[in-house]
């Protein structure tokens, strides 16, 4: 379902995973692609931190980025480690390195 939807309003698509715990972020990512009808503009990239970064460099004037999932939860969860997790600071550290 979240694939279906993104591929109705979005021009690009970066899917990646906000809470994998233990399971396989390949996994998660191929499950929600599996509802995008058209794969051509799918970006897969299980690293949280870099798919934000593709975002920033994806963007051009006029689009918006929308980063779902995390929000403003201090947290991610990968391989059963809880690591520190700010969404907001990740954007702008990526966008300060994009105009660098």
């Amino acid at each position: 379902m979240l694939g279906k939807i993104a591929a109705e309003f979005c021009k690009e698509i970066i899917l990646t995973t906000e809470e994998p715990y233990d399971e396989k972020p390949e996994d998660i990512i191929e499950d929600i692609n599996k509802g995008i009808p058209e794969k051509n503009n799918v970006h897969k990239i299980t690293d949280r931190k870099k798919a934000i970064q593709k975002a920033i460099e994806l963007v051009k004037e006029g689009d918006v980025i929308a980063l779902l999932g995390k929000g403003a939860e201090p947290y991610i969860h990968i391989n059963k480690k809880k690591i520190i997790w700010n969404e907001r600071r990740e954007a702008e550290e990526a966008i300060k390195n994009i105009n660098n």
